[in-house]
């Protein structure tokens, strides 16, 4: 299939691209500045990134809107051409609990802030680039 094809190129770039990353990494460790190449590259890449998060949108959007008119038409009964694929309805289930008003009413309100006061924030540090005139 074309797209199983661009995939699987994509893929291959991407796994070439962070074993360079890693080579990079390993020869600039103990070297006296990042280089403009490195930078460039990280640059290239937050690029890459940000064009295929916009096609994974796109394909959730179409892939959204495609299921629910398929949902609609099974609905109402409309039937499928015979033929290798097929579709089907599935309903699953899930429950979410408000667990906080469940801990409050076993801890009360101070017992809940406790344990939220006690618990260690997880602290991300991103790099971004910043372009220079």
């Amino acid at each position: 299939m074309k797209t199983d094809a661009a995939h699987e190129a994509k893929r291959e770039a991407f796994d070439r691209a962070c074993s360079q990353m890693a080579q990079v990494h390993d020869a600039t460790r103990g070297s006296p500045m990042i280089t403009q190449q490195t930078i460039r590259e990280f640059y290239e890449a937050q690029g890459q990134l940000a064009a295929l998060k916009a096609q994974l949108k796109d394909a959730e959007e179409l892939t959204t809107k495609l299921e629910g008119a398929l949902l609609a038409s099974l609905e109402d009964g409309q039937k499928t051409q015979r033929g290798r694929l097929a579709l089907a309805m599935k309903e699953t289930e899930r429950r979410n609990v408000a667990w906080q008003k469940e801990c409050e009413k076993l801890l009360g309100k101070n017992g809940v802030e406790a344990i939220r006061a006690g618990t260690a924030p997880t602290i991300y540090t991103h790099v971004v680039v910043v372009l220079s005139t």
